[in-house]
C-alpha cells in the first residue's frame, strides 16, 4: 500500500495566513487601477507645486480643485528638468495640446490612485469647468453633513469631592526626595531651557556617544557615491548596493530618509532578478526614471538639515477602522465617516485601512493642527507602511504612505 505524500510546510503557511493582514503583491496591487482616458493620474512633488502653485489642500482644495497651469511654463519646466520632472510621462500630449492652459485636478481622495491628475482634452476640461458650480454645491452638501457627523461631547457636570481616606494611601506610596540635587553647569552640556530650540538627532548622537557619525560624513559619503553615475549609462549591481547603505545609513538623521529611499528601492526591485543581488556583477543600465530617484540625495542642504529630536509627553489619539464599503474614525468624541466610491471598492482591505486613515486626519485636521497624533488601527500592515515610511510589498500601499507622511509633515507636529 502506498505511503501518502506529505503535505509541504509552504502549504500549511497559506492556510494559516491571516486573510485581512495579507499584503497584495504588485501585480495584484495594480489590478484595479482604472481611470478614464481623458485624464492622466500624476504624482507631484512639493517642489513641483511650489513651482506651479498648486500645494495639496492650501492653494487647491477639496472645495476647490481645479488649477489652471500655463502650457509654456509646463513645456519650459519638462526642458530645464528633463525627465526628472513630473510632467514628463504626459511631455508629447502636452506638446500637442492645442490650447495655452491645462487643467490640473486635485483629487484628494484618490480616485485614480494619484493626489493630482491631468485633463488631457478641451473637451473634458470645458465640461468640468462647467460643472464646477455644481459641484461646490454637492461639496457644501458634504461640508454640511461632516458638521452632522461631528457629534459634540457634552461636559459633564461636577460634583464637590468626597474624602475617603485616599489621601494618606497616596502620600505614603509616593516618592520624596530626601536630599539636594546636585547643580547642573549651564552651557550647551547642561539642562535645555524652554527658551532653547529642539537638538537635532545627530548633534545628541554625537554629544553622548551612541554610535552615530556626524551628519556630515554621511552627506559627503551618499554624494561622492551618486558622483560615481554622472555620465554612465550602467553600471555593476554592485554600485546600487554601495549606494543603498550609503543612504540607509543618513536616513536615520534626515527627515523622512526611509521614505525618500523608497523610489529608489521599487525601481530596483522590478529590475533585477533575485539571484542577482548575491553576486553584484549584473549590470544595470540607468534610465531617467531612475535619475530622478537621485534628485532629493543629491541636494546637500537636504542631507544636512538633520531631524528634530525630542521626547512625546503627549499624544492626539485618533482611531481608524475600514471594511469593504466605507470607513469611520473618531478623536476626542469627534466621529467622521464615508462610504467608499466606485474605484476603492475594488481595492485591497490593506490599501483601505491606509487610506481611511489619510482621510480621518485630512477631514479632522482642524482639530489636530500642529499636534502629535498617534493613530491606532486594527491593521498589522498599515501600522508597519506608516513606521517604516513605505515597503516594497505593495506599490499601492507605498504611495498611499507617501502622500500621508508628507502630508502630515505639513500639517502635524508628529505622526
Amino acid at each position: 500500500m502506498p505511503s501518502k505524500r506529505p503535505k509541504s510546510s509552504g502549504a500549511r503557511k497559506i492556510k494559516k495566513k491571516d486573510k485581512k493582514n495579507e499584503t497584495p503583491d504588485e501585480g495584484a496591487s495594480e489590478s484595479g487601477k482604472c481611470h478614464p482616458e481623458h485624464i492622466f493620474p500624476l504624482v507631484l512633488t512639493s517642489v513641483t507645486q511650489e513651482m506651479f502653485g498648486c500645494r495639496a489642500d492650501e492653494d487647491v482644495t477639496g472645495e476647490n480643485p481645479y488649477k489652471l497651469l500655463r502650457k509654456k511654463e509646463i513645456v519650459q519646466d519638462m526642458k530645464t528638468r528633463a525627465a526628472v520632472s513630473d510632467f514628463s510621462p504626459v511631455k508629447q500630449i502636452v506638446l500637442e495640446y492645442p490650447e495655452d492652459e491645462l487643467l490640473l485636478v486635485f483629487d484628494r481622495d484618490f480616485t485614480y490612485g494619484q493626489c493630482f491628475y491631468l485633463v488631457l482634452t478641451v473637451e473634458a476640461k470645458e465640461n468640468m469647468m462647467k460643472s464646477s458650480p455644481a459641484q461646490a454645491a454637492d461639496d457644501e452638501e458634504l461640508m454640511e453633513d461632516d458638521e452632522e457627523d461631528v457629534i459634540e461631547p457634552e461636559t459633564p457636570e461636577s460634583h464637590p469631592w468626597i474624602s475617603l481616606g485616599s489621601e494618606q494611601e497616596i502620600e505614603d506610596e509616593s516618592l520624596t526626595q530626601a536630599r539636594p540635587r546636585a547643580p547642573q553647569p549651564a552651557g550647551p552640556s547642561g539642562q535645555l531651557g524652554k527658551e532653547q530650540t529642539r537638538p537635532r538627532a545627530e548633534d545628541l548622537f554625537s554629544r553622548y556617544g551612541v554610535g552615530f557619525g556626524r551628519t556630515e560624513q554621511r552627506a559627503q559619503s551618499v554624494l561622492n557615491c551618486l558622483n560615481t553615475f554622472k555620465g554612465r549609462m550602467a553600471v555593476p549591481l554592485k554600485f546600487f548596493q554601495r549606494l543603498l547603505g550609503h543612504i540607509a545609513a543618513a536616513a536615520a538623521v534626515t527627515s523622512l530618509g526611509l521614505l525618500h529611499m523608497r523610489p529608489l528601492q521599487h525601481w530596483l526591485h522590478g529590475r533585477v532578478p533575485r539571484w542577482a543581488w548575491h553576486h553584484g556583477t549584473h549590470r544595470v543600465a540607468i534610465t531617467p526614471e531612475c535619475r530622478q530617484t537621485f534628485s532629493p540625495w543629491s541636494d546637500p542642504s537636504f542631507l544636512r538639515a538633520g531631524v528634530p529630536f525630542e521626547q512625546v509627553s503627549r499624544h492626539a489619539v485618533v482611531f481608524t477602522d475600514a471594511s469593504a464599503t466605507g470607513w469611520g474614525a473618531t478623536y476626542n468624541g469627534h466621529a467622521v465617516s464615508r462610504v467608499w466610491t466606485d474605484p476603492q471598492l475594488h481595492w485591497h482591505i490593506n490599501c483601505l485601512e491606509l487610506l481611511a486613515v489619510r482621510l480621518a486626519l485630512s477631514r479632522l485636521k482642524r482639530l489636530l493642527q500642529g499636534r502629535d497624533v498617534l493613530v491606532r488601527t486594527d491593521n498589522t500592515a498599515t501600522v508597519a507602511y506608516i513606521n517604516r515610511q513605505g515597503g516594497l510589498r505593495s506599490r499601492r500601499m507605498s504611495q498611499l504612505a507617501r502622500h500621508l507622511l508628507l502630508w502630515s509633515q505639513k500639517h502635524l507636529r508628529s505622526l
